[in-house]
């Protein structure tokens, strides 16, 4: 026999084992096997622990409504207990747990919903909402809801009963009940919306009808009640949150069926500014806008009124809406080009463009000295021309500004004084001009020789200075002619003062209860400035006694002190005779003085006894009076 060793061996070649191409598509086919088999197993564990988390939630449902119908059924007053508790959460702890926790299995934390509801079965139509009649056995429908951590997308496990008391338990014939529809935007019924009767009490859930039955105990002639949803999540169509409202007079035996309420989940309206070619405005135009006026109108007519919207940004966000159509155009007037609309949902947000128009406001005759001129919103608050507001640079007398349409107040800035009032209340809805008013001060009574001059108090800084306030004398406003006729100054709070001559010369006169002086816009102001101040004069005290007079009654005057809560001068002891001044400052308005005599030695305690009064006004030079006439008065 003749062997073909080639042949034998090619054979052997083919068979001697797997290629290299081979051993990494078998590893290959293998990690896919093992990889369907792990993600097999792990959702099989997942749906393990799904299977296992809902056991437990359903032993814990089953056990809440095991343990209402014990309580239920235990005493005479277990069905009002039950049904007037309304919604509950984790009433029933487990061993070791505490009330109102949630309760806790093989390291999972439940938590258990309970909500217990009148079911009157004398109505008519599909729930107790739709209408019905007298109530005679009223029976509880309690229904639990069991979430747990990390549930997913996992429903809860939820369960309900219906327990029934007996005849002579329960509810009293005599109790009425408040039947509470609430539907969402669309006129749909909300589930699970907690109301609640006025302030106290617990709440109960509506039902998948909407509807919420809350028992109440009428007086004999009937009572009112008001009810309110005990939810802020929602908020009703003026977008109030926990909207109420009243029931009416609400007679024994009877249900109400008169209160029903709209809600839904607020939504959000973002309002952006943009130019005429509807590009958004730069961020450093935001001065320009903030405070400008934006009217937004809701599509469903019977929402209240929107007020005008206040421009907060180059981006201002409304929230708290009712969930509708919205449209909003710059200041009051609707643009005949049209203007944008965005719906807004429950929980989301609506985005306009709003078009910035611009109008220009030319100020003239504004007063000497002055470099800026600012806009504020009419009627801001806290206004100190440092910032807000729009902005506008003074040449002359005169300046324009850009302003959005709108009211505004304005105010005026210079070199010697800061915060200037000006007009108020302007009306600006297209290219106009306001002249700035002119303010003056009259001074009467201002002693002869030196020269009156005048700081005023924001841009000094100073505050009540006691003194001529000389020390800045470098932006004091020569206001002289103010003695004899009137000095024309800009508005707002000015200390006056005499000096010798210059402004920082020596003091010759400060009027302390005239200071500061209120330069009132557009007006003049006329004060007094006495030519002396006032002498107080007292006769027929003890001796040794010191005269003390206060702008206030004195409530303690001891040998060391004298409380009162007014200002209060003193004069020397008196020798024998018993006559003693004080010289008091010269009022710009009649002011009485409380006269004591005081004993500032000898003892301690009370040593003060009333003397009189004195009634001083910005004329008064000199008055005097005798002790004995202490019952008197001023």
């Amino acid at each position: 026999m003749i062997c073909d060793r080639r042949s034998h061996s090619l054979i052997d070649s083919d068979d001697a084992g797997f290629s290299l191409v081979e051993v990494v598509v078998a590893m290959f086919i293998l990690a896919i096997i093992a990889m369907s088999m792990a993600a097999l197993i792990i959702k099989a564990q997942a749906q393990s622990v799904t299977n296992r988390d809902r056991v437990a939630a359903a032993n814990l449902a089953a056990r809440e409504l095991d343990l209402v119908r014990q309580e239920f059924f235990a005493t005479p007053d277990g069905p009002l207990t039950i049904a007037d508790a309304g919604y509950q959460v984790n009433q029933h702890p487990l061993p070791g747990g505490s009330a109102d926790s949630p309760l806790v299995v093989d390291g999972v934390a439940y938590t258990v919903e309970r909500n217990a509801a009148w079911d009157l079965h004398t109505v008519t139509g599909a729930s107790t909402c739709d209408g019905g009649g007298i109530v005679r056995f009223p029976s509880v429908i309690v229904s639990v809801t069991v979430t747990w951590d990390d549930m997913g997308t996992v429903q809860p496990v939820k369960t309900s009963t219906v327990l029934a008391p007996d005849k002579d338990k329960g509810a009293d014939t005599k109790d009425a009940y408040l039947a509470v529809k609430v539907t969402d935007q669309a006129a749909a019924p909300l589930d699970k919306v907690r109301v609640k009767v006025s302030s106290g009490g617990s709440s109960v859930e509506t039902d998948a009808a909407g509807c919420a039955v809350i028992r109440v105990s009428p007086a004999t002639a009937g009572s009112s009640y008001t009810v309110g949803i005990d939810d802020a999540s929602y908020v009703d169509l003026s977008g109030t949150a926990n909207p109420t409202k009243p029931t009416g007079v609400v007679q024994q035996g009877t249900i109400s069926y008169g209160v029903k309420f709209t809600i839904a989940h607020p939504g959000t309206l973002k309002i952006t500014m943009v130019d005429s070619d509807g590009k958004r405005l730069p961020d450093g135009t935001a001065s320009e806008v903030i405070g400008s006026s934006v009217t937004v109108v809701p599509a469903e007519t019977s929402l209240v009124p929107f007020p005008p919207v206040t421009v907060t940004g180059i981006t201002t966000t409304i929230t708290g809406l009712w969930p509708t159509l919205y449209s909003a155009y710059f200041g009051s007037s609707a643009p005949a080009s049209g203007y944008q609309s965005a719906q807004v949902t429950p929980g989301g947000t609506g985005e306009v463009t709003v078009v910035f128009v611009t109008t220009h406001l030319d100020v003239t005759s504004l007063p000497a000295g002055s470099s800026w001129v600012y806009a504020y919103a009419a009627g801001a608050a806290d206004v100190d021309c440092s910032s807000g507001g729009a902005k506008a640079t003074v040449t002359g007398a005169a300046a324009s500004m850009s302003l959005a349409p709108g009211s505004y107040d304005l105010y005026v800035v210079g070199d010697t004084f800061g915060c200037s009032p000006g007009p108020a209340g302007v009306s600006v809805d297209s290219d106009d001009s306001v002249d700035w008013g002119t303010s003056k001060l009259a001074l009467k009574n201002v002693p002869s020789g030196g020269r009156i001059w005048a700081v005023e108090m924001q841009k000094s800084g100073l505050t009540n200075p006691g003194t001529c306030p000389t020390s800045s004398s470098a932006i004091a406003v020569d206001v002289d002619a103010a003695r004899s006729g009137t000095a024309v100054m800009p508005a707002g709070r000015w200390y006056v003062y005499l000096t010798s001559g210059a402004a920082d010369a020596s003091c010759k006169s400060y009027p302390d209860l005239l200071n500061p002086v209120n330069v009132v816009y557009g007006a003049t102001t006329t004060e007094n400035w006495s030519t002396s101040p006032p002498v107080l004069t007292m006769t027929g005290m003890s001796n040794g006694r010191v005269l003390l007079v206060s702008t206030a009654a004195v409530s303690t005057c001891t040998t060391t002190t004298a409380t009162t809560s007014g200002s209060k001068y003193t004069s020397a002891s008196t020798a024998l005779g018993g006559t003693a001044s004080v010289t008091v400052p010269t009022p710009s308005s009649n002011v009485t003085y409380y006269a004591y005599q005081w004993q500032t030695s000898g003892g301690s305690g009370n040593r003060c006894s009333a003397a009189g009064n004195f009634l001083v006004g910005p004329s008064t030079t000199s008055l005097t009076k005798a002790v004995s006439e202490a019952t008197k008065g001023p």
